[in-house]
């Protein structure tokens, strides 16, 4: 019986989302050496999925003669991925790293956007704090994510990624003491259904 070997391919790799990140697997030896992937052309050929509807399902268009398809869910991408249906699917480092460090059969392959990856703008993978028109609170926001460093972004999503996945983290990269007055209550909402996004501290 043939071993299966599994692997992330990660097309993001820091948390200022100036990469994408993915994983893959397939039953076919040969399909399933990606292990020294360097660049898009290195996927040339293979069944490489990502989330309908996402910049991530566009950006598959990419790859030379790519056997694309996508999936509703990150959950289905795995099983897919698992399953030997696909090579390797695109999703952020996050979401690469936690998937990985959970499971000791894949890993991951940094793929610079607009470099050895995908070309990419800004826009296409940014994520903003959404907030109603004029609020003063846009500026506080801004102000203080300004203070925070590329290093400390990527710590604290390493971080994040090993309290989602059960682990204890002592110090935060990133922290603030808790204030002796307060004004009021910051109600914050969130889309992502999934790790390490949906990870809450509950205490």
């Amino acid at each position: 019986m043939r071993t299966r070997n599994l692997i992330a391919l990660l097309m993001a790799a820091v948390m200022c989302l100036c990469l994408l990140a993915g994983c893959g697997s397939s039953n076919d030896s040969e399909s399933a050496d990606l292990t020294n992937a360097t660049s898009l052309a290195d996927l040339a050929g293979r069944k490489i999925a990502a989330q309908a509807g996402t910049f991530h399902a566009d950006a598959l268009e990419q790859i030379e003669n790519v056997q694309s398809s996508t999936y509703p869910e990150f959950a289905d991408l795995l099983t897919a991925l698992k399953s030997g249906a696909i090579d390797g699917y695109v999703a952020e480092e996050p979401t690469a790293l936690s998937v990985c460090q959970s499971d000791d059969s894949l890993t991951y392959i940094p793929l610079k956007n607009n470099d050895t990856g995908f070309t990419a703008t800004a826009a296409d993978v940014g994520i903003a704090v959404g907030l109603k028109k004029g609020s003063a609170l846009t500026a506080q926001i801004n102000e203080i994510l300004a203070t925070i460093t590329d290093e400390q972004r990527s710590q604290l999503m390493e971080q994040i990624v090993t309290l989602a996945s059960g682990g204890e983290v002592t110090e935060f990269a990133v922290s603030c003491p808790a204030p002796e007055t307060t004004n009021g209550v910051l109600r914050v909402g969130m889309e992502c259904a999934y790790e390490p996004y949906n990870w809450t501290d509950t205490e």
